[in-house]
């Protein structure tokens, strides 16, 4: 059906399905886009986010779900209204003006350690921080902390 709607809007010529990428293969892919683009009505976390962004590629994420509020004041992409077809279009006309910044930016914060935080080990222990400090917490905020 996708097909169909690309061949029948004749945008063949910018727009290419390239079906399944092997797991290997798939930062190099995505480094060679503009940006990683999904606005979806639901989203509880998203880790294809983060991984475009280790990729080197800038996101056009759902405002109010996924990753919106983790990279505040850092120029790694644009969220957006994903109910809005003009928001999301006016998002796209922005990654396409200001990718090559964007790139940049994420690059800075690659060298910079501010994706580590998404690694798996570091995933792993703060949950399991978490858990241990939810497991010692009395619900009183006597024992353990009430932030977990």
């Amino acid at each position: 059906a996708l097909a169909h709607e690309i061949q029948r809007r004749d945008l063949t010529d910018m727009v290419r399905l390239c079906g399944a990428v092997p797991h290997e293969l798939m930062a190099d892919t995505l480094n060679n886009y503009t940006a990683f683009v999904l606005p979806t009505l639901r989203e509880t976390f998203g880790m294809v986010y983060i991984e475009a962004l280790f990729a080197g590629v800038p996101i056009l994420y759902s405002r109010d779900r996924g990753v919106d509020g983790f990279f505040d004041g850092q120029d790694v992409g644009l969220s957006c209204n994903p109910a809005s077809v003009a928001n999301i279009a006016e998002g796209l006309v922005d990654l396409l003006d200001n990718a090559g910044r964007m790139k940049q930016e994420i690059a800075r914060l690659q060298t910079d350690g501010g994706l580590e935080r998404f690694r798996l080990k570091n995933v792993c222990r703060d949950y399991t921080e978490r858990m241990i400090r939810l497991a010692a917490w009395d619900g009183t905020g006597s024992s353990g902390s009430a932030h977990i």
